[in-house]
């Protein structure tokens, strides 16, 4: 027996649901009687009925979200006159790191249906990748969005894209509309890498050639396995494709560097060139085997064939540049550096050697304390690399070190800060510094006051602090006025090491002679074991510190661990030299 409830209801002409095949009878609520409403006519009920069935549907709609408004089909006598257009593009970054995209267009109403996609170029007309699917509807007339520039739907790597290009298509043919391309450099991260063999082997050559040099680019365990796996793919559908040759070259010197690995490599190399003489990335990283297996002759004939032949990569340069500089033919290497600087950028994986070739153009020019140079090249690397977060930190530090400009470093340091440089802890003390050197020359004591405060919040007065501010001479009169305002120079931290003990640690010795002459103490044991400054240098292995303490003063003779000498400490050590020092340092009190 059914329950009550699929009983007939007593709204004798309100329609009740039919029961499934399974069941028998129809499914209506039962409402129970009410006074007066058993003889209810059929024509009252069925317009009670409906009034409640109206006032449902209208709490129903005006409870819901309004839906958007969907493009219709549009007639041909409905078309606007004119064409469709991309008129106004503007981008910039979002507060939570996406790129923004606000796009005025105007659609004419066919064809029909369009939608705008946003996404990135490598190079040319070149995208970077699969374009990803529009996912902005456009509507007839002239209309503003926004969107997202998309990544390459297929890619998990790191890659760089030069321009970003908005296309309004026709859907399903793909057929572009209208299309208007940004000068806006984006370097995608990597996204965290999922292996799928299956995923790969559905993948056309070209496509697992790209993705295996951006993961050997990237260099990480899992990036060079995944990079490996395309490769061996490759090799199995066409073992003649030779562009895949160097990849494995690279692949094998970057998990087994050594002569192991190059030869390898070497191996590698000589057999795409068996099957295409002429491909000239395999002459360029032929060469930079050669020149690290010594083989600089040969090294040299590599580059000059690659040359020759003819190629956009910069690696040909960068690493005839490194051949030139491992023979000492400093100026020869300059020339080669400064090679693969012209241009611009490339956008592509060369990039990477372009940034080579600034890092060693600038150490260069650093070395040769040729520091107006250096900052040109601080600064024009900054320009060309807007997205990497660390350059403008890289040239806060150096401005810093060699120019009296705390302005100019905090507006790098703080970008770099804001920018998320990985060497986050650095940044802030090249920040607290560039406000005690504000505090040092303020004109007012309620400005100094400020300064001093924000050079405390970025980098607490300390050993360390010291230790840092002795590394310049453009920084080292701040510890004069540290030592005015009653800091000691040989204060200790927790660990009990002093601002010369990091010196020394660290084998800095300008800072050190600096520390010296501010009366810093070269005979002070240092630690919770009271160890002589002078064991740091030695256990150090450096002969240059051991010398700047021995000459300030240092007693040679002190004890270090239960009783033994300097001497035995360096000779135990095996550090001749520094024994050698010791030793003579000590004939000289006979």
């Amino acid at each position: 027996m059914p329950p009550t409830w699929l009983h007939s209801s007593i709204w004798r002409g309100a329609p009740c649901l039919q029961l499934n095949k399974f069941a028998s009878g129809t499914l209506c609520p039962e409402i129970p009687l009410i006074p007066g409403t058993r003889h209810m006519s059929k024509h009252r009920t069925t317009l009670l009925m409906a009034i409640l069935l109206g006032l449902v549907g209208f709490y129903i709609v005006q409870s819901q979200p309004a839906l958007p408004e969907m493009p219709v089909a549009v007639s041909s006598r409905q078309q606007l006159d004119g064409r469709n257009e991309i008129r106004k593009v503007s981008i910039e970054r979002g507060k939570t790191g996406g790129h923004v995209v606000r796009i005025e267009y105007r659609y004419r109403g066919g064809p029909w249906p369009a939608r705008i996609r946003v996404y990135g170029l490598q190079g040319g007309d070149s995208p970077a990748g699969q374009k990803p699917e529009g996912v902005v509807s456009v509507a007839r007339g002239v209309h503003s969005t926004t969107t997202l520039v998309r990544r390459d739907p297929s890619s998990r790597v790191a890659y760089t894209t030069r321009m970003v290009r908005v296309e309004m298509y026709n859907m399903p043919k793909e057929q572009v509309l209208a299309r208007k391309d940004i000068e806006y450099p984006i370097d995608w991260p990597r996204l965290p890498y999922n292996p799928e063999p299956a995923r790969d082997k559905d993948r056309d050559i070209e496509t697992l050639y790209r993705e295996a040099v951006s993961e050997i680019d990237f260099s990480s365990s899992d990036s060079l396995r995944n990079a490996r796996l395309k490769l061996e793919i490759i090799a199995q559908r066409d073992a003649r494709f030779v562009p895949a040759y160097p990849e494995m070259a690279r692949y094998y010197m970057k998990t087994n560097w050594g002569p192991e690995g190059l030869r390898q490599a070497e191996r590698v190399l000589e057999n795409g060139l068996a099957i295409d003489p002429g491909h000239a990335n395999s002459h360029v990283l032929i060469g930079y085997v050669y020149a690290h297996q010594g083989r600089y002759k040969e090294a040299e004939a590599a580059f000059k064939r690659a040359a020759e032949i003819g190629t956009n990569n910069l690696w040909l340069w960068a690493n005839w540049g490194e051949l030139f500089l491992m023979q000492a033919r400093v100026q020869d290497a300059i020339a080669m550096y400064e090679k693969a600087l012209e241009g611009g950028r490339s956008y592509d994986t060369y990039d990477r050697a372009r940034k080579d070739a600034y890092r060693h153009l600038i150490d260069i020019h650093r070395m040769a304390k040729e520091f107006e140079s250096v900052d040109v090249l601080h600064r024009q690397r900054i320009a060309d690399y807007e997205n990497e977060p660390c350059y403008p930190y890289y040239y806060a530090k150096f401005r810093q070190r060699h120019f009296d400009d705390p302005d100019t470093v905090l507006e790098h340091a703080k970008k770099a800060l804001a920018a998320d440089c990985r060497h986050t802890a650095s940044v802030r003390k090249v920040i607290g510094i560039a406000y005690y050197s504000k505090w040092l020359a303020a004109a007012t004591p309620d400005e100094a006051r400020s300064y001093l405060t924000q050079a405390q919040l970025f980098f607490p007065e300390g050993p360390k602090l010291i230790y840092w501010l002795a590394k310049s001479d453009t920084t080292a009169p701040v510890i004069e006025g540290l030592l005015a305002d009653g800091i000691s120079i040989d204060l200790p931290d927790n660990q009990g090491l002093t601002a010369l003990a990091y010196a020394a640690k660290e084998d800095e010795v300008g800072a050190m002679k600096r520390l010296i002459a501010l009366g810093g103490n070269p005979a002070a044991t240092i630690g919770k074991e009271k160890i002589p400054l002078l064991a740091i240098a030695v256990l150090s292995n450096s002969k240059e510190s051991v010398k700047c303490l021995l000459d300030s003063g240092a007693d040679v003779d002190a004890p270090v661990y239960g009783g033994a000498s300097m001497l035995e400490l360096a000779e135990g050590m095996g550090y001749g030299e520094v024994a050698e020092l010791l030793r003579n340092a000590g004939g000289k009190r006979i």
